[in-house]
């Protein structure tokens, strides 16, 4: 009844309703990852509503990460806010989590694989998205894909408009690979549809080039 009298009742909906379902959601989801105290693992929730210093975005952070154990949270070192050090960045969260698994060593590969013994396993690698970003500052926050695919990177958006088409303002300098349309991965659809451009600005095409290479 509250919500039919209240002057903004999607508020209150949201704020008595579909908030605490989606935080009871969320900590039954954390449940099923770490059923016993022989169990580790770690949490991340790309969510960035849960941030800031606002009376909204505090009460967003209390119903989510108040959801979840006492034991998960972590107070803010200034405020003494129960969850407010669990919010941080990308980057510090990445060292946070190489920290707590250090200790613990990678996880054994007999578990992902099978059978996967010692005797058939020739080496261990390991890395997080902040050692790709480390080593290739193009793979923006560890995406190996050249940049999120979303719809603001997606086909006449990738890399920027009016560069989709693999040709460059330069003449003769052309784009290809995770940065271009459609994006990373293993298709090889980048190189592909750069290499048509390629040959249609050289008056030529790719059947045409394999007619010539098979005679």
């Amino acid at each position: 009844m509250r919500s039919q009298t209240a002057d903004d009742p999607e508020a209150v909906a949201t704020e008595t309703y579909y908030l605490p379902l989606a935080a009871l959601q969320l900590r039954q989801a954390v449940g099923r990852l770490i059923r016993s105290e022989r169990h580790c693992g770690a949490i991340v929730i790309s969510d960035r509503k849960l941030a800031g210093a606002t009376a909204l975005r505090r009460a967003y952070r209390q119903t989510f990460l108040g959801s979840l154990d006492v034991g998960l949270l972590r107070p803010d070192a200034d405020t003494g806010e129960p969850a407010g050090g669990n919010v941080t960045t990308m980057a510090d969260g990445w060292r946070r989590i190489r920290a707590f698994f250090a200790p613990h060593g990678p996880p054994h590969p007999q578990r992902a694989t099978h059978p996967a013994t010692d005797d058939k396993i020739l080496a261990r690698f390991c890395e997080t998205p902040l050692d790709i970003w480390r080593r290739n500052p193009l793979f923006w926050h560890g995406s190996i894909h050249g940049g999120l695919i979303g719809p603001s990177q997606s086909g006449a958006m990738r890399p920027v408009p009016g560069w989709a088409d693999y040709r460059m303002p330069l003449p003769g300098l052309y784009l290809t690979g995770a940065s271009s349309h459609p994006g990373g991965s293993v298709s090889a659809a980048p190189g592909r549809n750069a290499v048509m451009v390629m040959f249609k600005d050289f008056g030529t095409s790719i059947p045409e080039v394999l007619r010539k290479k098979t005679k």
